[in-house]
């Protein structure tokens, strides 16, 4: 079980990795200077650089890569100890949010900021452009913390 585990929860890691890469490639490469618009204009695709942290905040550049690494440090230890106490699931969410910390992390590097390309606007509420990664970030915390929510119920 171990081995096979291991085993999908790098090819999903990689997966994530991969199609958020991807997607900022082509939306780089193909997405036109006006953007894409649907739904009038509830949901749309215009390519946003962020050189800040989460929602556009604003951080020296030094600063934001320390908390990353460390981030991501803490991360890969918080899964070594999850398959040694063999969490499963909680270990691939660990792993999916890792994959994408890495890849947004990449842009940094490697685009001057993150390649943020979605965006949400519902009567008149906008909320920050994003991308796969950011999305794969937020769906993975959600459940764990609904996991935690639901332990601490059993707990009490």
């Amino acid at each position: 079980m171990k081995a096979r585990f291991l085993i999908i929860t790098s090819l999903s890691s990689l997966a994530v990795l991969v199609i958020d890469q991807l997607s900022k490639y082509l939306i780089i490469k193909k997405i036109p200077d006006t953007g894409i618009f649907l739904f009038n204009k509830a949901l749309s695709f215009d390519l946003v650089y962020n050189p800040g942290i989460s929602f556009g905040l604003r951080m020296p550049s030094w600063t934001i890569v320390t908390i990353t690494i460390i981030m991501i440090a803490f991360l890969v230890y918080f899964i070594y100890n999850q398959i040694k106490q063999k969490n499963y699931f909680i270990t691939l969410l660990i792993s999916l949010v890792t994959a994408a910390a890495i890849s947004n992390f990449a842009d940094r590097v490697f685009r001057n900021g993150v390649v943020d390309f979605v965006s949400v606007q519902i009567n008149g509420f906008a909320w920050p452009s994003f991308n796969f990664a950011d999305a794969v970030i937020t769906i993975c915390a959600i459940i764990l913390i609904i996991l935690i929510i639901k332990k601490e119920k059993v707990k009490a």
